[in-house]
């Protein structure tokens, strides 16, 4: 499948004209739109192409991995009516540290909380594990969140999906990819959302699983991670029609790797797998999602400006640097020169 396909007189106007950031230099001048000279620069700020534009009016939704939050808190400070944007102990009932239960970290852990939340399917109790004598958890929630007794932990669900539901009714949903490496649950046959082995969440000792064999690690390929996002696509625009998706990819690294690789090498190979994918999602619906670049800007800035000490995390005041890049892109009235363009050609089916 190709994800772009121009007449020729379309492609060389993009090379020639329309695109000022089509080349990476010139033997012939140095220009300060190149490529060169832009990657020179402490941060780097990559081009965005947009599709609409977010109003005064939008109502937005945040999904996804850790940077989601970003973008959420971000959009709130700057007056938007941000749906996600939820004090955990109204959900939960219980106090977690920092905003990070509603992280979802692969595409099928977010398609399972949409399609809960939507109704077309339903959430299965088996899900809720038991971690130790009378404490359980929602394998498919977060291990910030403390184990409990049954009870407590069912109520939580019913919390989680009736927040999720929110985006069924947002003028804007943002979906931040973060994980290829995830968790089977071989009983229920389906990917969860954390590491069996921290069931025991808030614990300083986390006791051994009963039941390790129910658990399998695996690697999402493209086509998984495709089959999914369509999915999410497809269910977004039967309940909420008129909703435009905004994806992008994490540039929080792995932690660590349960393959044989090095773990450099397996984070490249997960944010190729879902930088393709966000790609791909977007070509195939032109005028309906659009990618916003925040893993370009993070990985071809300066690490000084980019990493924590851990060199894993982003510093607070470079996802400052991240989210006016956005801004200057996505809200309306305070677009960059030139950031505008047509939506890609429709991908070759």
């Amino acid at each position: 499948m190709s994800i772009f396909r121009l007449a020729f007189g379309e492609a060389q106007a993009n090379f020639s004209e329309r695109n000022r950031f089509a080349r990476w230099f010139s033997r012939s001048e140095a220009n300060r739109d190149h490529a060169t000279q832009r990657l020179k620069e402490p941060i780097f700020r990559p081009g965005v192409n947009v599709s609409r534009t977010i109003a005064r009016d939008d109502s937005i939704f945040t999904i996804g991995s850790c940077f989601a939050r970003s973008v959420e808190r971000s959009l709130a400070m700057q007056g938007y009516n941000v749906l996600s944007l939820v004090d955990g102990k109204s959900v939960l009932g219980a106090d977690t540290e920092g905003s990070g239960w509603a992280n979802r970290y692969n595409t099928s852990s977010i398609l399972r909380e949409l399609e809960w939340a939507s109704g077309e399917k339903t959430f299965p109790e088996e899900a809720i594990f038991q971690t130790r004598l009378w404490r359980y958890v929602d394998l498919h929630s977060h291990p910030l969140v403390p184990a409990e007794a049954f009870k407590v932990i069912a109520e939580r669900r019913s919390n989680l999906t009736a927040y999720f539901a929110r985006a069924l009714s947002a003028s804007l949903v943002t979906i931040t990819l973060g994980l290829t490496e995830c968790w089977y649950d071989r009983k229920l046959q389906d990917i969860i959302n954390f590491v069996p082995n921290l069931a025991a969440v808030g614990k300083k000792k986390k006791p051994l699983l009963s039941d390790p064999e129910r658990f399998e690690f695996r690697v999402l390929d493209f086509q998984e991670n495709m089959e999914n996002l369509e999915r999410i696509f497809a269910l977004l625009k039967r309940h909420n029609p008129a909703c435009h998706i905004i994806v992008t990819v994490s540039p929080v690294a792995l932690t660590a790797t349960f393959t044989e690789r090095d773990v450099v090498v397996a984070n490249a190979m997960s944010k190729a797998t879902l930088r393709t994918c966000a790609e791909t999602w977007q070509s195939l619906h032109p005028g309906e999602i659009d990618y916003f670049p925040s893993y370009e800007m993070a990985t071809m800035s300066s690490r000084k400006l980019v990493l924590m000490e851990d060199g894993v995390h982003i510093r607070p005041n470079f996802v400052d640097e991240i989210m006016a890049h956005f801004a200057a892109h996505f809200i309306e009235g305070r677009r960059a020169d030139g950031a505008r363009r047509r939506p890609p050609a429709k991908a070759a089916m």
